[in-house]
Parts: structure tokens; C-alpha cells; sequence
């Protein structure tokens, strides 16, 4: 089966609709707010701030 470019772009699209509704679903029925936010310790930001200038450069 050959695959042409308007049906990839069909599949992308119901792919990007199914991805949007579970996540719309998801955050329907697991209310926010009761879980902490993720927080990096000292060491770990002081490598990620070593990190990103070098990925960035």
C-alpha cells in the first residue's frame, strides 16, 4: 500500500484530535492543584544552568 501525502496528513490530524481529547478527558477527571509542583534541589539546577548555554550555543 502506497502512501500518499494527503493520507499521512489525515493521520497526523486524527492523531493530534485523539492526543487532544484524552488529555482534555485526563485533566476533566484528575483536578489540579493537589499535586506539588516539581522542583529541582541545588545540584541539579546548578548542572541544568551548566547545560542549557551549551545545548543553546
Amino acid at each position: 500500500m502506497e502512501t500518499n501525502r494527503r493520507t499521512f496528513l489525515k493521520a497526523g490530524a486524527f492523531g493530534l484530535l485523539a492526543l487532544a481529547v484524552g488529555g482534555g478527558l485526563y485533566r476533566a477527571t484528575h483536578p489540579g492543584g493537589t499535586q506539588a509542583r516539581f522542583v529541582l534541589d541545588g545540584e541539579a539546577r546548578a548542572a541544568l544552568d551548566a547545560i542549557v548555554p551549551a545545548v543553546l550555543d
